[in-house]
């Protein structure tokens, strides 16, 4: 059942998730599993606070038994709660402590340590501390290529974030290079449909828009991860709606006002419109009267 109420957060399925948790209260109680799903949900819940509030618990009163997958699931996830919340500097410091606590249970090459390395790799770019950011990821690369196949799903994370990196930077042109790096490792780990995968090619097309190179080659791109990952997720994901709206940017920017409008208003529209965050979906509004 816990795994049945991950999977229902994972997937998006929030209510599902929600009407589980409640009913089985009871059932679980105060077990530590069942507290961290509860947080998860709350997480995605919105409720920072509260899902912070329970995993600062967690944490304070573990037991050796629990030092594994519940802990390095337990701190991802206040990570995320605290990055969220926009306490970025905290998120980046329980990163810290999970590094140290891994690189001691595991080692420096196990895949959860360099996970937790470039999530938090992730954040320092995010305050502005892109020399730090890039100078981990070069620390990094010896070991990935050690340890992992370029076709691995750890080398094609890797280069995502380093590609994330360099655009923080505005450095479009050296990103382009490491999400195309990323694309062709994810669609050998973990095939073409994968969400992973699909995010790569609205990372290719979104620089090539953006850099002004020949557009032309980013419309598959765009239109590849819009199929998939309405089809992956659901006709309401809000992801989904800004996949359309920097493609019709594209399209505006080479002034073919006709497909920008197609992309802005499949009949679907607005089940994910109402979901799309308030900026974005003024954003979209504009486009619509462009």
């Amino acid at each position: 059942l816990l795994l049945e109420i991950r999977g229902s957060i994972v997937s998006g399925e929030i209510e599902k998730a929600r009407a589980l948790v409640d009913s089985e209260r009871a059932r679980f109680g105060d077990s530590n599993e069942f507290s961290a799903e509860v947080a998860h949900l709350l997480y995605f819940e919105k409720k920072f606070p509260e899902a912070i509030k329970i995993l600062e618990a967690l944490i304070a009163t573990r037991t050796n038994a629990e030092e594994s997958e519940l802990s390095d699931r337990v701190y991802w996830y206040l990570a995320e709660a605290y990055r969220n919340a926009g306490r970025i500097e905290k998120a980046i410091e329980v990163l810290g402590t999970q590094i140290a606590e891994q690189q001691k249970r595991y080692s420096h090459e196990h895949p959860l340590t360099i996970g937790s390395r470039l999530r938090r790799i992730e954040l320092l770019s995010n305050v502005g501390n892109a020399t730090s950011a890039e100078q981990e990821l070069m620390a990094i690369k010896p070991l990935l290529d050690q340890y992992y196949d370029q076709g691995s799903a750890m080398q094609g994370h890797y280069h995502n974030v380093f590609g994330q990196v360099l655009a923080d930077q505005n450095r479009l042109i050296e990103a382009l290079a490491q999400f195309r790096k990323s694309l062709m490792a994810e669609e050998i780990a973990l095939g073409p449909e994968h969400e992973n995968t699909l995010r790569q090619h609205f990372n290719i097309a979104q620089m090539i828009a953006y850099t002004a190179m020949d557009r032309s080659e980013a419309y598959p791109h765009f239109l590849k991860a819009i199929s998939g990952i309405e089809k992956k997720r659901g006709l309401s994901y809000s992801v989904a709606g800004f996949f359309r709206l920097e493609a019709a940017k594209s399209y505006f920017w080479d002034k073919d006002i006709e497909s920008a409008r197609e992309i802005l208003t499949p009949p679907h529209a607005p089940m994910y419109f109402g979901a799309m965050p308030e900026g974005n979906r003024n954003s979209y509004l504009a486009a619509l009267y462009y």
